[in-house]
């Protein structure tokens, strides 16, 4: 298995830097930069990634497909594996429909129109193409000028119309952060089951997670952004039963809601935070990461805990933990 943490952007951009170099030199895998709507652009700070790393894998993790061009992506994706020397992992998604909405964008098909951006996408790192007329993309002409070897293609999802989409046409699947552990492992079977024949894509799994020595500590620093999720997922009904794949129930659900509505994070319980995170010290977090290993997860990324005081004291261990999982 591999170990990634996910890019600091709540860091001043030099500490956030200083950080990934940290980690290239300590020997994780991956940094996965997210790109939420009207933070630092991805592509511009997978660039600077690009240029202060080594050997660490560059994964975008994820970007909307509707929010710029396929040929604007490709443009931008393409770059940065050339500056990277191959090292970039290409992840897209849907966005929220709020967003979407907000910036004037309607996608009506969501399924489909992300497997079309796909199989234009391949074209456009391969020969270009001469011309497109899809249900949501029209192209003529469009061709890169640089050659450049086309990066991973992975989709973020957790929907089941999504996931089977994945299975059948992307590079792999990055399953969202706050997922119980059970339904990770659930999500990881039934996309290797769906995958064509001959092919093995990668499965990540994006994990809320806070490193420290004192466990209570830990779980203290992922509850309030726990409890302001839960607010917008419990928003998206058909999502109810993912979260509650594990011991959680809707009321767990709701009253850690209530938690970010009533500006009483703290009191988010203890086991709500164990079922969908990680927290604790680097040997604590290694026994949940091989449980996810055995089911067939190929990368774990740790979220937000690179953010968190004394991080970098865990590094080694975790470099560790991925090499004896390898």
């Amino acid at each position: 298995m591999k170990i990634g943490i996910g890019y600091p952007q709540a860091l001043d951009p030099s500490a956030a830097l200083a950080l990934v170099e940290d980690a290239d030199r300590a020997g994780l895998d991956s940094v996965w930069i997210a790109e939420n709507p009207y933070w630092p652009g991805a592509f511009a700070t997978a660039g600077a990634v690009a240029a202060r790393s080594r050997r660490i894998e560059i994964g975008i993790g994820v970007v909307s497909a509707f929010t710029r061009s396929p040929a604007v992506i490709a443009m931008e994706a393409g770059q940065v594996q050339r500056l990277s020397g191959g090292r970039l992992v290409l992840g897209l998604g849907v966005g929220g429909p709020r967003v979407l909405d907000d910036l004037g964008v309607s996608v009506a098909q969501p399924v489909a129109a992300l497997e079309e951006t796909l199989v234009v996408l391949r074209a456009l790192f391969s020969d270009g193409i001469a011309a497109h007329e899809g249900p949501v993309h029209r192209l003529r002409d469009v061709r890169l000028s640089f050659p450049v070897e086309a990066p991973p293609l992975v989709v973020g999802t957790i929907g089941p119309r999504m996931l089977a989409m994945t299975a059948a046409t992307a590079d792999g699947v990055v399953i969202s952060a706050h997922v119980p552990t059970a339904e990770i492992e659930r999500i990881a079977r039934e996309h290797r089951a769906a995958e064509r024949p001959g092919t093995r894509g990668r499965i990540t799994a994006f994990v809320a997670a806070a490193l420290d020595d004192d466990p209570d500590r830990a779980r203290a620093r992922l509850k309030p952004d726990l409890a302001a999720t839960m607010v917008r997922l419990l928003r998206i009904p058909s999502l109810q039963p993912v979260l509650t794949a594990g011991d959680l129930t809707p009321d767990d659900l709701a009253a850690t809601a209530a938690c970010a509505r009533e500006d009483r994070p703290g009191e988010v319980a203890d086991r709500v935070v164990d079922e969908l995170c990680l927290a604790g010290d680097a040997t604590a977090v290694a026994a949940r990461l091989r449980r996810l290993a055995d089911a067939g997860v190929d990368e774990v990324v740790l979220l937000q805990a690179a953010e968190n005081p004394g991080f970098t004291a865990h590094l080694a261990a975790l470099a560790a933990c991925a090499r004896e999982m390898r």
